[in-house]
């Protein structure tokens, strides 16, 4: 079939829900409901290739503004039998078309690294690990004590905690994942000051902490712990910044981790898992954030961190 035949056109709201189906084929565990918001927020950032005999939609990908003259590159996907052949090139240039003079970030899978650099995006930011954790422990049979720590109720509360992870300014952003999580915690210190604080989602899979932040073993373990109380058979996915390997460690005590489907091919061996790394790259600046806090970032379809 001749590359001529695919058109490239603009997504169309009516386009999201194939859209969101090719994401679960390739079992991404990601809701619909992101694939709406990024819609939302930059609805001329995202196109798709159409054959123009069958209409037939076969590539997808998309941009996403997140504010400070920054756009993350998100869900470039093509049906698998018509991959290698150039079409996918021309979707995420006509995508980058329309963010010029933008910093542009990937969050990179495996493998694709080198066609990002191609593209522009050169510089190396830092590296992750898309977790899906298995609990070791439920309600039924662990009788382990620990404390409760505060719901998160008002998502404005960590607002100026948010700020001392990641610089940028993302108020609205974290309002919608505030409301559209199952449960928010926050931990604080003795004297009241929060020093850390999760949100709970819902995905396919499970459910993923989305963002987990936490500046001290201590509100690491109690926010954990208070998670896998909560919810203590769902599979739970983490992004983990991989210099974070102290965090790793105290994860392993709670969960069987593996690496997520949308990080890896499904013929890699398993003991290959945690050193398949996710490379966020970008075609300006560094992007400055704390990562030593990061349990698991906000989402890569809206932030870095």
């Amino acid at each position: 079939m001749a590359e001529s035949v695919f058109e490239i056109r603009r997504l169309k709201k009516e386009d999201l829900a194939k859209y969101h189906a090719f994401s679960d084929a390739e079992v991404w565990n990601v809701g619909i409901d992101v694939y709406e918001k990024m819609f939302e927020i930059s609805p001329n950032g995202f196109f798709c290739a159409e054959n123009s005999e069958t209409h037939e939609i076969v590539r997808f990908c998309g941009a996403v503004d997140i504010g400070d003259n920054r756009a993350i590159v998100v869900s470039f996907i093509t049906k698998p039998l018509l991959r290698g052949r150039g079409i996918g090139t021309r979707v995420i240039k006509k995508v980058l078309e329309q963010f010029q003079n933008y910093e542009i970030i990937v969050n990179s899978a495996v493998g694709r690294e080198k066609m990002y650099e191609r593209l522009g995006m050169k510089k190396f930011l830092y590296q992750t690990n898309q977790l899906i954790c298995r609990p070791k422990m439920s309600k039924n049979n662990e009788k382990r004590k620990f404390s409760r720590t505060d719901l998160l109720l008002e998502i404005d509360d960590v607002f100026e905690f948010d700020q001392k992870i990641c610089k940028s300014e993302r108020k609205n952003i974290l309002k919608w994942f505030f409301k559209t999580s199952e449960k928010g915690y926050v931990a604080k210190n003795e004297k009241g000051e929060i020093n850390g604080y999760a949100l709970v989602r819902k995905t396919p899979l499970g459910i993923s902490l989305s963002p987990f932040y936490a500046q001290t073993e201590t509100s690491l373990r109690v926010i954990l712990e208070n998670v896998l109380f909560d919810f203590p058979t769902c599979d739970v996915q983490i992004c983990l910044p991989i210099e974070n390997k102290f965090t790793l460690k105290i994860l392993e005590e709670y969960f069987h981790i593996k690496i997520s489907s949308c990080c890896v091919s499904k013929d890699a061996p398993e003991n290959l898992a945690l050193s398949l790394t996710n490379t966020w790259l970008g075609s300006k600046e560094d992007f400055e954030f704390e990562k030593s806090s990061v349990v698991s970032i906000l989402d890569f379809h809206f932030a870095v961190c």
